[in-house]
């Protein structure tokens, strides 16, 4: 039986469909149509996007869409059967799973902790599960500390009670990761099985979604694609099914599903074979700062409704992810993105929200026509840029290699190449102290020995501009492998480092980048690389052979060196 309840959805799409350029102009479209939504996506996937999107309204799919690779090394697309980790839009499904427990009488959201466990510290009394869903309970650990391993949900909840609560339960809200971990793991006592078990019985099976999983059953993919995450200087490839890591993930962030699944978790969403209605309308109403259970809820002036929306990244492993659900109007988009630029799910999938509720489109760089077509291969400029070209399948990309490189992609240059320079000299002296966090930075690299070979030195690839910070990227050799590292810089004071399980790891045949940049035919004898992550557009002309790219210093001439 289905029920109208919010009259809200989720669609989620990465079918992916290689669109020509051609019938891009003389159309007429309204705005809010899905032609005008098409368009958009045609110009995002010409600049080279790489993800996937949803769009629904009033129960229908009106969008399903994928665009680029979902592993671009080996021209893998995304299909309806890929496998994407949608992070903490998890926390949803751990959200539901708590709610379907309650339909059953096995808890109830109102309980505290101690109706289901024993030696609740006094501090820790007035928590309830309510409390935690709503990020309200003032649990605020979010990972244990290098010499403690989360293995099972018993030392998640044991380490949750030692640490304790930082203010009084309901007083505040505090995003905490730690505190959904806490939620799978009180599943596992409250209910007796493991939170895998527990998922596919309450949620899986019964929304019909039979090829999700949590990350930790790395069986499930065998054979079967995945998308890689890209952090937006290297592939990182599918490692988190193979790194181990503990249970601090599981709950907050450890989903893995498919378009197929998502389609099906909207369907359950609006109906009652997952939760009941009572169930549905506690998700979705607001505690403290417009969160609710696994989502944030709000009137969103841009929507011009009640919105329900969740984001969800992993990092530094590149996946990240938007979903927006319009609650009055019956409409939902969902993107996804294989790229580490945190912001750019959202961003396109606040502009399909725009486009839906008949706004017009943003504005793109024009894609055009050229008669040059450019030669996969590694470009060098007499400054010392490096720069690659790929071709895969239509698409071509732009990878800048090192600091000059990138420079062509940034407004500001002297800050980025001062602070590079600045790194370099501190790792030259040798005399870093161990307890920085350049020195942590470091030690957590060479400790990789044992997983990688022997330790034979690190090197600075370049510095980009962040939201306050400058973030410096490192790499480290460790014997035929690489290691790639980051510090966060302000004030020539190292303010925080990669910390001891969030490097990443591939072979020396991969080329650290600043971001794979979109290329498209602009004119007669140029193309445009467009960087999403910087919204900047820079033109590249072809002459003899050569790359010709105007800088803020100047023209940069770049030569090919017949490598790729």
């Amino acid at each position: 039986m289905r029920r109208p309840l919010f009259q809200a959805f989720s669609g989620v799409a990465f079918t992916l469909i290689v669109l020509s350029q051609t019938g891009l102009e003389g159309q007429t479209h309204r705005p809010g149509s899905v032609t005008e939504i098409q368009l958009h996506l045609d110009r995002l996937e010409a600049l080279g996007y790489s993800g996937a999107v949803g769009v629904m309204r009033d129960g229908e799919v009106l969008v399903k869409r994928a665009m680029g690779y979902a592993d671009r090394e080996t021209s893998t697309p995304f299909t309806d059967e890929t496998g994407f980790f949608i992070a903490s839009i998890s926390k949803q499904f751990t959200a539901a799973l708590i709610l379907a427990l309650d339909d059953r009488g096995l808890l109830s959201t109102q309980d505290h902790l101690g109706v289901h466990l024993d030696d609740v510290p006094p501090e820790m009394s007035a928590v309830t599960i309510h409390h935690l869903l709503s990020h309200t309970a003032g649990l605020l650990r979010l990972q244990p500390p290098s010499s403690e391993v989360l293995v099972t949900g018993e030392d998640v909840l044991s380490a949750g009670l030692r640490a304790g609560v930082e203010y009084e339960p309901g007083a505040r809200f505090d995003y905490s990761n730690f505190g959904y971990a806490f939620l799978a793991a009180l599943a596992e006592r409250v209910a007796g099985r493991s939170y895998e078990a527990l998922m596919r019985e309450f949620i899986f099976e019964p929304a019909g979604m039979h090829s999700t999983s949590v990350v930790t059953e790395s069986s499930v993919w065998e054979g079967r694609d995945l998308a890689v995450g890209y952090n937006g200087f290297l592939p990182q490839g599918n490692s988190l099914l193979a790194r181990s890591f503990g249970r601090e993930l599981v709950g907050p962030a450890g989903i893995v599903t498919t378009l197929e699944d998502m389609l099906r978790w909207d369907e359950a969403l609006r109906g009652d074979e997952v939760l009941s209605q009572s169930a549905l309308e506690r998700m979705f109403t607001p505690v403290l700062d417009g969160y609710a259970y696994g989502w944030t809820v709000w009137e969103s002036q841009r929507a011009g409704e009640l919105t329900a929306a969740h984001d969800g990244h992993i990092m530094p492993e590149g996946f990240n992810s938007y979903y927006i659900r319009l609650l009055d109007s019956d409409a939902s988009v969902v993107v996804f993105s294989n790229r580490g630029d945190v912001a750019l799910a959202e961003r396109v999938a606040w502009e399909l929200t725009d486009i839906l509720g008949g706004k017009p489109a943003p504005e793109l760089p024009e894609v055009g026509r050229s008669d040059v077509t450019p030669s996969a291969g590694l470009y060098v400029s007499d400054g010392g840029a490096r720069v690659r070209l790929l071709r895969l399948g239509e698409q071509y990309y732009m990878e800048p290699l090192n600091q000059a490189a990138a420079n062509l992609f940034l407004e500001e240059i002297e800050q980025t190449t001062a602070v590079t320079r600045l790194v370099e000299r501190w790792l030259a002296a040798g005399d870093v102290d161990p307890s920085s966090p350049l020195g942590i930075t470091l030690a957590a690299a060479q400790a990789q020995e044992t997983r990688f070979g022997k330790y034979s030195g690190h090197e600075v690839i370049y510095t980009v501009q962040e939201d306050g910070f400058m973030r410096t990227h490192l790499r480290h050799f460790l014997g035929s492998d690489t290691l790639f590292t980051r510090l966060d810089i302000v004030d020539e004071e190292v303010v925080a480092g990669t910390d001891w399980g969030a490097f990443i790891s591939g072979g020396r045949g991969l080329t650290p980048t600043l971001a794979y940049l979109g290329m498209a035919p602009a004119s007669e004898r140029s193309w445009i690389a467009y960087d999403f992550w910087g919204d900047r557009t820079v033109e590249v002309s072809f002459d003899g052979g050569t790359l010709v790219i105007p800088s803020r210093g100047g023209t940069v001439v770049l030569h090919p060196t017949g490598s790729h």
